[in-house]
């Protein structure tokens, strides 16, 4: 495998599948966070249930959501997956508040 800065986010979802890489999940996190953390900007500024660090300190859990449901075949890319899944864990979250 090459170095984790250089794999494809494909080849890090396998690793972590197969193998439960640490690294791989730091590496998903490293690359995708400021994604998952702009779309969690947004929510909490239209929706005052919202709290930003509970957001934060939940983003492994959403990112390794993500990674188990992620399926290579639908042609999707990873990253609107876990955008899908960041934005679903905020709507969510209003439900359970309310």
């Amino acid at each position: 495998m090459p170095s984790l800065a250089d794999s494809s986010d494909q080849a890090l979802i396998d690793d972590i599948k197969q193998n439960s890489s640490n690294d791989s999940i730091l590496e998903l996190i490293r690359r995708h966070q400021k994604l998952v953390f702009s779309i969690y900007s947004k929510y909490v500024k239209k929706n005052t249930y919202l709290n930003y660090e509970d957001l934060v300190r939940d983003s492994p859990f959403v990112l390794n959501q993500a990674v188990q449901s992620f399926n290579k075949d639908k042609n999707t890319k990873f990253s609107t997956w876990l955008a899908n899944m960041a934005r679903y864990y905020c709507l969510n979250f209003k439900r359970k508040k309310h």
